[in-house]
This record gives structure tokens, sequence and C-alpha cells, in this order.
């Protein structure tokens, strides 16, 4: 459907090929469920190219790197990147985690 806004295809067969179609199917989406997929970089980031209404994606278990993830993050701030269930904000390079939030007072990471 060209006008959806979520989509849920966690534990599916979905590649960086499919990821893009998707993309290219349904521009409108806000909240992108990618986990334990065999999502890549390029896939993660052709949504996020091509899908400027996303606000959230979830890459646990993908193939998505943390250098893509830090990218994303960076070139797209209004995106909530969620990985094992806690949305993870990339502050001056450096990843952030509950763990590391007294380390990095800088960092926010919330619960989803």
């Amino acid at each position: 459907n060209p006008n959806a806004t979520g989509v849920d295809r966690s534990g599916k067969k979905i590649t960086d090929v499919g990821a893009k179609a998707l993309a290219n199917w349904c521009p409108n989406l806000t909240e992108v469920n990618l986990q334990w997929t065999q999502v890549t970089d390029r896939g993660a980031q052709a949504l996020a190219n091509l899908c400027p209404n996303l606000t959230r994606i979830w890459l646990d278990g993908s193939k998505v790197t943390t250098a893509a993830k830090e990218q994303m993050s960076a070139r797209f701030p209004r995106l909530n990147i969620d990985v094992s269930g806690k949305v993870v904000e990339w502050k001056g390079g450096r990843c952030c985690s509950p763990a590391l939030l007294s380390a990095m007072p800088p960092c926010r990471c919330h619960q989803s």
C-alpha cells in the first residue's frame, strides 16, 4: 500500500533490494521494523533517503553496521534508531547506551 505509514518486516526474508523497493513503493513510511533481517547499510540508508517522514527504524539483529547507524543519526536528526528495545542516539561519534550514560552526559537513551 503506497499510503502505508508503518511496516513490520522483522524476521522476514528481506534484503537491501527489498528495503529499497519498500522505500520506493511506500514513501510515506514513518516507522519500519527490520529486526532480524538481512538488510545492510545500503538498505537502511535507502529507506532513510527515500522516506522523508521516517522517524523510527528498528535494526536489532540486522546487518546494519554501527558506522551506518551513526551516519544516519547525524544526517537525519528526527530518525530514532531502535536497537535492543532502546532508542540509541549518537553524539560526538560515540554510541550512547544506558551503560554509557553516566560517562557521556550529553547522550540520551530511552526505552521504546
